[in-house]
């Protein structure tokens, strides 16, 4: 399981892991640091990063949550609401992050609706698609409703037909916002 550092105070200096050292991870170290200082992430048990595995939903929601705030001080409260209200909203779901998801219902980057995809057993660990990244990284946004509302979405990627219809919008606002990219100028690779 991913660990991600549960402080509110951020660290005098990042974490290094040992597996990103490598030149090869050169392009990704500074973020992976500034990560490790914020303290959105601290790595797995063993002290690595695994910047080669996938992120799994739970780690994605977890994550999410802490970059937009679930444990700055002047989020408190609503998170504390957050829990209140969706406490029986989630006690069926076997997860030690209820604060986390409660606050992203409560943020409106989850429906109640969506839990299943996200924290059902079979769910939780399976590795986030890119196109569902693209979906949170819109709702983060605060541009659903807005994307929601284009009728026609053209995305020129070879592979556009392994997307869901209904995820299209959400890719388009991501690669128009330069956000997101494809993997090479032909390929989503979704």
């Amino acid at each position: 399981l991913f660990l991600f550092a549960f402080s509110t105070q951020v660290l005098a200096q990042a974490i290094t892991f040992p597996d990103i050292q490598d030149a090869k991870w050169d392009w990704a170290r500074p973020i992976i640091e500034d990560m490790s200082i914020r303290g959105y992430i601290a790595g797995y048990d063993d002290g690595t990063f695994g910047p080669s595995r996938p992120v799994t939903k739970i780690q994605s929601l977890i994550l999410l949550a802490r970059i937009m705030g679930v444990n700055e001080n002047s989020n408190k409260d609503y998170v504390n609401l957050a829990e209140k209200v969706y406490i029986s909203d989630l006690q069926q779901y076997n997860t030690p992050y209820k604060k986390e998801i409660s606050y992203l219902l409560y943020k409106n980057i989850l429906k109640k609706s969506e839990l299943d995809t996200y924290l059902s057993k079979k769910a939780m660990d399976e590795p986030l698609k890119r196109y569902e990244a693209a979906i949170l990284f819109t709702k983060a946004m605060g541009k659903e409703e807005e994307v929601k509302q284009r009728l026609m979405t053209v995305l020129s990627y070879k592979d556009v037909s392994d997307i869901p219809a209904y995820a299209h919008p959400y890719v388009w606002y991501v690669n128009n916002q330069e956000i997101m990219m494809g993997i090479s100028e032909t390929e989503f690779a979704p």
